[in-house]
Parts: structure tokens; C-alpha cells; sequence
């Protein structure tokens, strides 16, 4: 469902992170201390490289959608965070936001406090086939610094799919899953590439089953770009459509 126009209830129930589909997709965010505007960008600044990679993201009719996790740490990029929920939720995608902290609370970089869905030890990412990294720092940081979030990079850019956005993609740099790649980052956060990778900046660059984002200026077309790539490019246009964009 859309819940553009209605506003959030201050303290909401929390269902766990592996309800149903259909009450997943029609969930609120956890409870939300503050909130953040997300401002809509000029253009959607999205660059898709053909890769042999690409026939990994087919989805067959009849199949299953895709679920996202949204990996949460101290210092994460508020927007950049929940601009991807948001935008997945509202076309019908199943997703959680999942603390990597010791509870399900977690504090972005602009302090704002939110509540995620679940921790990481209470998930079966054997349910899940996409990992979102939310920039922001020290919350990238302290991803790279949790030797479970870097488990699961490996193994989802390996096998499943993997987006980063900001100073995460340094991460996928980090654990050398970016050779042969295309991909941005904010800059600076490059150092960790292979040459030749870095795309440019204020981008988001679609290789395979990787897909990265130069910052939160492209917070939103990252996160349509995540939608398009699971739902197919009419859930796009709604969602579009749904927001003035």
C-alpha cells in the first residue's frame, strides 16, 4: 500500500522481520524519533553497464519477489537509510530495516534515533536476496568493523545482490569484490577501487547484481534503482507517479 499523504502513528507495533509478504509490504517504518525531508533530485542520474552478470537479475513469472535487508549501524545516513525503505515499500517490495547494533535501536549521524524491525542475529538472510549499506559515517565504518556484515558482502555479491551507497561501496572495495566492476562512491571513499572502477561522481552505477550511489543527493534514484531492479520498471513508474517525481 502507499502511505503518501497519511501520516506515521508516533509509537507503532512492530511485527516481526518475517511476517507474510502482504503485511510486510503494508507495514510503517519502525518508530521513528525524528524525521528527515528527502528532497527530490533534478534527474535521476542512473547509469546501467550490460553485463553477462544481468541475466542473475531475471525474475521468472510466478517467482517470488526478492526481500531486502537494510543493514543498520550506529552513524548511518538518515536519508540515504530510509529514502530506501520508503521508496521499496511503497512499490510492494518486502523489506527490513536490520540493527547490527546489540538492540534494535540504532542512532543516525544526525542523531536521529530509529527502532529497526529486528537485529541481525534475530534474521534468515537464507529468506533475503538483496543487502542495502547505508552511507554516513561512522556508520559505514562501523559496518566495515563487524566481521558478520562483511560475511554477508561477501557472500551476497557473490551470489545474491549487494547495493551500497556513499562511503559504503568502500567496503565492497575492501573485501576485493569489486574487480571487474563499474562502480561510485562518495569521493575520497574510491582509495579501496581497483583501477579502473570508479564511474564518477553524483551517480548510481548498475553493474550486475552490484549497484552503487555516489551520496545521499542520489538517495532516491539509488533506491528506485534497487525497485527497478527487483519489480521491474512499472513499479518505477508508480512509484514516480505516487510522488510528483
Amino acid at each position: 500500500g502507499d502511505h503518501a499523504g497519511r501520516p506515521f502513528p508516533a509509537n507503532v507495533s512492530l511485527r516481526d522481520c518475517r511476517a507474510p509478504f502482504a503485511s510486510l509490504a503494508l507495514r510503517p517504518y519502525g518508530r521513528l524519533i525524528a524525521a528527515s525531508r528527502v528532497l527530490r533530485p533534478r534527474s535521476s542520474g542512473i547509469s546501467r553497464l550490460k553485463s553477462a552478470r544481468i541475466a542473475g537479475r531475471i525474475r521468472l513469472k510466478g517467482a517470488p519477489m526478492s526481500a531486502v535487508a537494510v543493514l543498520v549501524a550506529d552513524g548511518f545516513e538518515t536519508i540515504e537509510c530510509l529514502t530506501m525503505v520508503d521508496v521499496l515499500r511503497r512499490g510492494g517490495v518486502r523489506v527490513s530495516l536490520v540493527s547490527t547494533m546489540s538492540t534494535r535501536d540504532a542512532v543516525s549521524s544526525q542523531q536521529i534515533e530509529i527502532t529497526c524491525d529486528c537485529t541481525l542475529e534475530e534474521v534468515d538472510f537464507d529468506d533475503y536476496d538483496y543487502i542495502v549499506l547505508p552511507g554516513g559515517l561512522p556508520g559505514a565504518t562501523n559496518l566495515r568493523r563487524d566481521e558478520r556484515v562483511c560475511n554477508l558482502v561477501r557472500e551476497f555479491a557473490t551470489k545474491k545482490h549487494v547495493a551500497a551507497i556513499c562511503a559504503a561501496p568502500s567496503i565492497l572495495g575492501e573485501l576485493g569484490l569489486l574487480v571487474g566492476r563499474r562502480a561510485t562512491c562518495f569521493p575520497g571513499f574510491d582509495k579501496s577501487f581497483p583501477a579502473g572502477t570508479f564511474a564518477g561522481e553524483k551517480t548510481v552505477i548498475v553493474d550486475g547484481n552490484i549497484i552503487t550511489a555516489s551520496g545521499m543527493g542520489q538517495a532516491l534514484p539509488f533506491a528506485l534503482a534497487v525497485l527497478g531492479d527487483i519489480a521491474g520498471e512499472r513499479a518505477v513508474e508508480k512509484v514516480r507517479e505516487g510522488i510528483q517525481l
